[in-house]
């Protein structure tokens, strides 16, 4: 997408890590999402400033939407809005063909 991207993911083996080895809640190595974007923004800003030639200007914008998928049945429907959405736009005519389309799965 030209002015914004989706990102799904998958904090479960954090979780069960934490419950798995009943493990003290502060001595897991454990990263809040909040911090996760902080680190997603920044790193890709950077990145994308240097492309671009402006250097230190901001790239993206300061608030994002999150949310905490509860479900299997809510992950299917957002991982299908995010595939779909370059279809959408009328960037692609199948999602497969976008070429910043990732999948990741173990």
């Amino acid at each position: 997408m030209g002015n914004h991207i989706h990102v799904l993911l998958d904090f479960m083996e954090q979780l069960l890590d934490e419950q798995r080895y009943d493990l003290d809640p502060e001595s897991v190595n454990y990263v809040q999402l909040d911090e996760v974007m902080r680190r997603i923004k920044g790193a890709t800003s950077r990145a994308a400033n240097l492309i671009l030639g402006t250097t230190g200007q901001p790239f993206w914008e300061r608030a994002s939407y999150d949310h905490y998928v509860r479900n299997t049945a809510e992950f299917g429907r957002i991982l299908r809005y995010i595939l779909h959405n370059p279809v959408q736009a009328k960037l692609v005519e199948a999602y497969e063909d976008h070429p910043h389309i990732y999948w990741y799965k173990e």
